[in-house]
C-alpha cells in the first residue's frame, strides 16, 4: 500500500498545486471565456492521458523518452509565453494569451503525469491476484489514497489563492513554473544526448551531469514547490484568526466569521496535505525500503517421512517457522499459529500464489506478507485465497502437527534452492 501512496503522492503534487494556482489566477482575471479555455485544456489533458496509459500498456508503439521531449518543449514554451502574458503592465490586455498559455501549461502537466499513474493498477495483477484479493485492495486504496491527496491540494490551493493578492499569486506561480520547467527540460535535453542528437562531447557531459543531479535529486524540486506555495496557506491560516474588514452589525460579524472559518479549514487542509506529502517522501519511503527479516526456523522432529511438531511448541499464539529440506538442497518452508480463542491451528506453506516464496511475519499480533504488506486475518490461514499461505495437508496426532515430507516435496518448485 505504501508504494502506491508514495509513487501517486509523489508524481502528482507538483501538478496539482500548480494547476490549482493556474485555475485561481485565471479566474481572479474575471474573464469567462478565459476560465473556458482553461477547463477545456484541464480535460483535455485528462482525456489524453488516459487514452496514453491505455496505449502503453497495451501497446509497444510509444517511444516515452520522446514523447516526453515533445511535451518539455511545449511545456517551457508555454511557461515562456504565461511569464511575458502576466507581466503586470499587460495583464490587463493579455487574459486570453494569459489564459490560452495557462491551458497549454495545464494540458501539458497533466499529459505528463497522470498516464504513469493511471497505469498503476495495470501492475496490481501482475502475479495473478484477484480484483477481490487483499493484495489488490491494498495496492489499490494506497493509489487511491494518492489521489485524494492529490485532489484535496488542488482544491484547496484553488480555492485559497482567490482569496490572497493577485500580485503574491503571480510571483509564487512564476518560480513554481521556473523551477518545474527547468527539471523538465534538463530531462529533454537529456532525451537529445542519450539519442545522439546532441554529439558535442563536453556539451553532452554537462547535460548528463545535470540530467543526473536532477534525477537523483528530484525531491529537491518538490520541496522547492512546497516550500514556496506553503506560505499561502500560513497567510490564511493567521488571518483567519482576526477580523480585518469593517461590519455595521452583528449579522456582518457573523458572516466574515463564517468566510475566516472556511479560510482556516481550507489552509488546515492544504497543509495537512502537504505534510502527508513530506512523510510520503521520508518516513513512508523508509518504512517501504526496510528489509524485514524473517524468524529463523525453528527444530521439529523429522521420522516417519514427516515433519513432527509438537503442540507444547506452538501453543503461543505467535507465528512458528519450521523447514525440510529436500535432495535437491531446496529449502521448502511452512508456518503454523495457533488461532485466537481457539483450539485449532492455521497451518500452511510459507509462501502463497500472489507474492511467491517471499514469506510471512508477525509485526504487533498480526501475520504480514512480507513483498505486499498485506495483514493476514489469522483465522483464515489455512483456505486458500488472496495472500493466504498456500494450503498444504496435514494431520494431528498425539499433540502433533504432522506434515508429511511427500506434501512438501510436492511445493518444492515454489521455493529457490
Amino acid at each position: 500500500m505504501l508504494r502506491y501512496l508514495i509513487l501517486v503522492t509523489e508524481n502528482l503534487i507538483v501538478t496539482a498545486i500548480t494547476v490549482g494556482m493556474l485555475f485561481a489566477f485565471i479566474n481572479e482575471l474575471g474573464n469567462k471565456t478565459g476560465k473556458r479555455i482553461l477547463l477545456v485544456g484541464a480535460l483535455s489533458g485528462i482525456a489524453g492521458a488516459i487514452a496514453m496509459a491505455v496505449i502503453k500498456n497495451t501497446t509497444a508503439k510509444i517511444h516515452t523518452g520522446m514523447w516526453n521531449l515533445r511535451i518539455f518543449i511545449a511545456f517551457t514554451v508555454s511557461v515562456v509565453l504565461f511569464l511575458i502574458f502576466t507581466i503586470k503592465p499587460l495583464l490587463k490586455k493579455s487574459a486570453i494569451p494569459a489564459a490560452v498559455s495557462a491551458e497549454l501549461i495545464t494540458f501539458t502537466s497533466i499529459f505528463y503525469t497522470f498516464p504513469d499513474v493511471l497505469a498503476y493498477p495495470f501492475s496490481f495483477n501482475l502475479n495473478g491476484a484477484s480484483v477481490l484479493s487483499t493484495a489488490f485492495f491494498s495496492r489499490f486504496t494506497g493509489w487511491l489514497g494518492g489521489w485524494v491527496i492529490a485532489l484535496l491540494t488542488f482544491m484547496a490551493v484553488k480555492y485559497l489563492c482567490r482569496k490572497v493578492s493577485q500580485d503574491l499569486v503571480c510571483g509564487i506561480l512564476d518560480l513554481a513554473l521556473v523551477i518545474t520547467a527547468a527539471q523538465r527540460m534538463i530531462r529533454g535535453l537529456d532525451t537529445l544526448r542519450a539519442t545522439r542528437v546532441i554529439t558535442d562531447k563536453a556539451l553532452a557531459h554537462n547535460i548528463f551531469v545535470a540530467a543526473k543531479f536532477t534525477t537523483n535529486n528530484s525531491d529537491l524540486f518538490i520541496y522547492a514547490t512546497l516550500a514556496l506555495t506553503v506560505i499561502i496557506p500560513v497567510t490564511m491560516l493567521i488571518r483567519s484568526f482576526r477580523i480585518t474588514q469593517p461590519y455595521k452589525n452583528s449579522a456582518e460579524k457573523r458572516k466574515l466569521l463564517a468566510a475566516n472559518q472556511k479560510n482556516r479549514g481550507w489552509s488546515i487542509v492544504m497543509i495537512l496535505c502537504y505534510i502527508m506529502t513530506i512523510l510520503c517522501m521520508t518516513w513512508f519511503t523508509y518504512l517501504s525500503t526496510q528489509t524485514v527479516e524473517l524468524s529463523p526456523i525453528e527444530d521439529a522432529l523429522i521420522k516417519d517421512g514427516a515433519v513432527w511438531v509438537s503442540f507444547d511448541q506452538v501453543s503461543d499464539g505467535h507465528l512458528h517457522r519450521f523447514a525440510w529440506t529436500s535432495e535437491n538442497g531446496v529449502q521448502i518452508r511452512f508456518i503454523v499459529i495457533k488461532k485466537p480463542n481457539s483450539s485449532s491451528y492455521g497451518i500452511g506453506l510459507d509462501a502463497c500464489d500472489i507474492c511467491g516464496e517471499t514469506g510471512y511475519y508477525e509485526k504487533n499480533g498480526k501475520i504480514v506478507c512480507k513483498l505486499c504488506d498485506v495483514v493476514m486475518n489469522i483465522n483464515t490461514i489455512g483456505f486458500k485465497g488472496g495472500c493466504n499461505p498456500k494450503v498444504i495437508d496435514y494431520k494431528i496426532e498425539n499433540g502433533y502437527i504432522i506434515v508429511p515430507t511427500s506434501t512438501l516435496l510436492e511445493h518444492e518448485k515454489d521455493f529457490k534452492s
